[in-house]
């Protein structure tokens, strides 16, 4: 996802463990692991873990565990084997692994064969692979009227059960056809 020979890029390496938030005006790529909140104005890679919330421009989820918020001004991708548990909100998403939690994104959420979501989708359109999983309500408004909401302002509908009536079997009864010539009288089978 990022170029890391044309930005300005910082690092957190592998067998990294920062207990507190990270704030950064570059580019950042975690191979560690944060325990607290990552914000950068630029973009976000994980590849380690972060316990907290990530907020950047694009976010790059890649072989990790998150577990916190995601808030990012453009694009969000969780990978195969990645898992996010919290809630989302991002301008475009494409999910290949897990999220537990609400998603809101401005344009189109994208869930790949792979992907299984708990939790319910807000998006102006939705494309959905065979094989996805998602368990929640899904909000498809359309690109003229994109979510505006924030997990935090969201209430989900309540849900009511519904019982399908049940199916009479019909009693045979005797049907009156005219003809020309005369009244005949059939027995429905």
């Amino acid at each position: 996802m990022l170029n890391e020979n044309t930005k300005k890029v910082s690092y957190i390496t592998e067998g990294t463990v920062i207990k507190g938030d990270v704030t950064t005006n570059s580019a950042l790529i975690v191979k560690g692991t944060v325990e607290g909140n990552v914000t950068s104005t630029d973009d976000v890679e994980v590849r380690g873990n972060v316990t907290g919330g990530i907020k950047a421009n694009n976010v790059n989820i890649a072989g990790c565990n998150i577990a916190g918020d995601i808030t990012c001004t453009g694009n969000l991708f969780v990978d195969k084997v990645s898992s996010v548990t919290g809630n989302v909100n991002a301008n475009q998403i494409k999910v290949s692994g897990a999220v537990n939690g609400q998603i809101v994104v401005n344009n189109t959420a994208e869930f790949l064969s792979s992907s299984n979501v708990v939790g319910d989708v807000y998006a102006a359109s939705v494309a959905i692979e065979h094989g996805a999983k998602i368990k929640g309500f899904l909000d498809i408004r359309g690109e003229e009227e994109a979510p505006v909401v924030t997990p935090q302002q969201v209430n989900t509908p309540a849900y009511q059960t519904y019982t399908a009536p049940t199916y009479v079997e019909p009693q045979q009864t005797a049907v009156a056809t005219e003809s020309s010539d005369d009244m005949l009288f059939e027995e429905l089978k």
